[in-house]
């Protein structure tokens, strides 16, 4: 109960081995590895993957032997989640298809388990970039758990499936699941999992240049998971703080965030997360004219991910070299990292892949002279960034906006170049009257009244 519902590991962990020892006294080695299955969970929680790794082989083979299905399906699944949690994914996936199959062969009695097991397989499913298959793992998982009466399960899956919305740049829908979570869990006493939403939620309102709130989730969590050990944890929250202070131009600070966040994952081995915070110093060294190291840094991140078999953040990395090539002027490089970002954005259906894909190939094009490539690029950006607009709740389109508009100017420009001002004119009111169309649409009231 202190592991699953408290997120107080040490005290789990002291539980669990106080267990394991009453049954090795006892000389009962199925009991002493059922204690072994939740152990797993709480050692990969405090990222002590190698103890973790090291109990579940141990306990595996002894529940194998003795033909102890059930509780080896649970532990095979918290292995899988074990090596999630590392940025293993495919190693992951793996072993979630063989808790499926052990449960699955227990019948009735395993519907439970298995629905668990979509749960979690739909978190590695996304990272590989299977997003169809997430989703449907999430509904399955959502509508089994709530016939079962297992509420709070039930969350955790549409938690799951939020989060993959977020990636999708579907926010509306993203938004709603992380707030019916986290009503979920702080009606249940959960106020560290309910923390762990906010910090979901911070994630995405970085995205939609919603800074309030965001830092102090960050302190939060912070505080909270490092005081009972969960030092990834603390990272997410101190890398997420570093993107705030990047978005707000607060360049050293965000510095000194990510890489406090990636000594914390390099101590726990999780390359997938040294690699995404090694994106952000990429980023901000862009930004703070230290083109060099921005771009050797973004290309070996992009190899990383590549290695890990993560396509949506292999991408992300190609659109951050691509933009330090066009800075370096080194514009064949820039249109190929940029070709194969739109490439994987195409494969996998996500629109801000694209957007961002089809706005560098058409800034390279320009500096290069290819006028009608570059015109072709930018209406192509523009018309995925007013698909991924028309997603957004109204009152947050201005500021999702607010770094965006760039595309419409360089699409004015290049109209002016080519002696078409009425096209020109018409993406400068096309940029410019978008909020008040959505007032109109929504019929918003804009008018001003006093608080008192």
């Amino acid at each position: 109960a202190h592991a699953i519902g408290l997120h107080e590991y040490q005290q789990a962990l002291v539980l669990y081995d106080e267990a394991s020892a009453i049954y090795a006294a006892a000389h009962l080695p199925v009991e002493q590895a059922r204690a072994q299955v939740g152990k797993v969970g709480a050692l990969s929680f405090l990222g002590r993957y190698g103890e973790a790794d090291q109990a579940g082989q141990w306990a595996s083979q002894i529940l194998a032997d003795h033909q102890q299905w059930q509780p080896l399906a649970t532990l095979t699944m918290n292995l899988a989640i074990m090596h999630a949690n590392m940025g293993e994914d495919a190693l992951a996936l793996a072993l979630f298809d063989r808790a499926d199959e052990l449960y699955a062969q227990l019948g009735n009695t395993g519907r439970a388990g298995w629905l668990w097991v979509q749960l979690n397989r739909a978190l590695v499913l996304r990272n590989l970039g299977r997003f169809d298959a997430s989703i449907a793992a999430c509904s399955t998982a959502i509508d089994g758990l709530m016939d079962l009466g297992q509420t709070v399960a039930a969350a955790r899956a549409r938690w799951n499936l939020a989060l993959t919305y977020v990636i999708l740049g579907q926010y509306n829908d993203a938004l709603q699941g992380f707030y019916q979570v986290r009503e979920v869990f702080a009606g249940d006493g959960r106020q560290r999992d309910a923390l762990l939403v906010d910090l979901d939620v911070s994630h995405c309102l970085l995205q939609l240049h919603q800074y309030h709130g965001v830092l102090d989730t960050c302190r939060q969590v912070r505080s909270a998971f490092s005081e009972v050990g969960a030092h990834d944890v603390a990272a997410r929250a101190i890398f997420i703080e570093g993107m705030a202070h990047a978005s707000l131009g607060q360049y050293e600070r965000a510095i000194r965030s990510l890489e406090e966040a990636r000594a914390i994952f390099a101590e726990i081995g999780n390359q997938a997360w040294i690699a995404a915070t090694e994106l952000e110093v990429a980023a901000v060294q862009r930004f703070c004219g230290q083109l060099e190291q921005s771009l050797a840094t973004a290309l070996r991140c992009g190899e990383m991910f590549q290695q890990l078999q993560l396509p949506v953040e292999e991408a992300q990395a190609h659109l951050v070299a691509a933009r330090t090539a066009l800075r370096l002027a080194r514009f064949a490089a820039a249109n190929d990292l940029a070709a194969r970002a739109l490439a994987s954005g195409q494969a996998l259906n996500i629109a801000s892949l694209i957007f961002q894909a089809h706005h560098l190939l058409g800034r390279a094009a320009d500096k290069e002279g290819r006028q009608a490539d570059a015109l072709e690029s930018y209406g192509m950006a523009i018309e995925h960034l007013e698909r991924l607009r028309s997603r957004l709740m109204v009152e947050f389109r201005a500021d999702f906006l607010e770094d965006k508009t760039a595309v419409y100017e360089d699409m004015v420009l290049l109209c002016v170049d080519l002696d078409r001002p009425l096209s020109g004119l018409e993406y400068a009111e096309r940029a410019r009257s978008r909020t008040l169309v959505d007032m109109l649409a929504f019929r918003l009231d804009v008018g001003i009244e006093a608080r008192s």
